[in-house]
């Protein structure tokens, strides 16, 4: 299948052999697809690594020390495509599971994203690859668009983030997001999930296949969008930020109708409303989450990096092996053996290569 129809933008920040082993995959895996690399690293990626780009289809753009929120924003100045997707720079996507999305969304006009199944990925030692699956993604195929909406907002995790998307929908949530102001909002960019997948939600519907896509990686630390007071269920609840909470209630009142001037509202549904129920479930869940894991978590912070590991492989806290896990998994996920075997190869050479050491 021609994935010239496809945009590919992976944000990144000061995380450069990984970017390096993905413009590697994309140019074996992707090379038909339109990707840009966008970069906020005060450095630009090392020579090396650039001259490793011999194709048109990859475009690295250094956007020295800009905020996420601004590199987000950029995606409006390079999307041209019909479809899109959003990708993180240590994590990787099969082909086959994106061809199947795009497949499906060519044939199903009124769904807005498709996305494969998910499982997270740990290279340990050097040499294997381990695997779970913790998350459970789910389609979004409510007929009635409030419903969809509020489908989403009952949940906490991401579904659609990552997914294949339709650009025009996608366009029409970044010309919203921009209007968000940093002066005001320090961390805009913890609003665009919630913004990303209540849009996508609201304007189609959205679907997870059975196939394999997505395999999220648990190689690095999560990289912070800045401290938890800027998260909307802390900041939003702040009376010393009663600013940001006129202007996003004002904001969230209308971004429905903003993306849609022709969404005629229930009064029986409220995007405010149905939000902050959300964010006063989520800090609900935090505390009782920080209560019951304090000790653990404390205790394992101290532990040097290299023995986490060692504890992780041998006790197996990381899952099975790659390919045991998806042959015995019970969530019906289905996917491709050899190229599972490929791109487990893949990673741990990644790891014994001196060439991103």
């Amino acid at each position: 299948m021609d994935l010239s129809e496809l945009t590919i933008v992976c944000i990144t920040y000061d995380r450069p052999k990984f970017v390096a082993r993905l413009i590697d995959y994309w140019k074996k895996n992707f090379y038909d697809a339109k990707i840009f690399i966008l970069d906020g690293s005060n450095s630009r990626l090392s020579q090396k690594y650039l001259n490793t780009i011999n194709t048109k289809s990859i475009t690295y753009i250094h956007l020295k020390n800009q905020s996420i929120f601004k590199r987000y924003c950029e995606i409006k100045n390079i999307l041209n495509t019909k479809y899109f997707q959003l990708v993180a720079d240590d994590e990787i996507f099969l082909r086959s599971g994106v061809e199947n999305c795009l497949n499906f969304l060519n044939k199903n006009h009124s769904y807005t994203a498709c996305s494969g199944k998910m499982i997270l990925f740990t290279p340990l030692l050097n040499k294997e690859v381990f695997a779970f699956s913790p998350y459970n993604l789910y389609s979004n195929e409510n007929a009635i668009i409030s419903e969809r909406v509020k489908y989403w907002l009952q949940h906490s995790q991401p579904n659609t983030i990552y997914s294949i998307s339709r650009s025009k929908n996608y366009l029409k949530i970044l010309n919203e997001y921009v209007k968000f102001d940093e002066n005001k909002f320090s961390k805009p960019e913890n609003f665009l999930e919630e913004l990303i997948e209540i849009g996508l939600a609201f304007q189609g519907k959205t679907k997870i296949l059975d196939n394999l896509m997505w395999l999220r990686s648990v190689e690095n630390e999560r990289i912070g969008l800045g401290e938890d007071k800027d998260r909307p269920e802390e900041t939003l609840f702040d009376n010393n930020n009663k600013e940001k909470k006129i202007f996003f209630d004002n904001f969230i009142e209308n971004y429905l109708n903003n993306l849609d001037e022709n969404f005629i509202g229930n009064e029986l549904f409220s995007l405010k409303d149905e939000f902050y129920k959300r964010l006063n479930l989520i800090r609900d869940s935090k505390k009782k989450f920080l209560k019951k894991n304090f000790f653990g978590r404390f205790i394992f912070k101290f532990i040097p990096k290299k023995l986490k590991k060692i504890i992780r492989f041998y006790f197996r806290l990381n899952g099975l092996e790659i390919i045991k896990f998806l042959e015995n998994n019970n969530k019906g996920i289905i996917f491709d053996r050899e190229e599972i075997t490929e791109v487990k190869k893949f990673i741990i050479n990644f790891y014994n290569d001196n060439f991103y050491k």
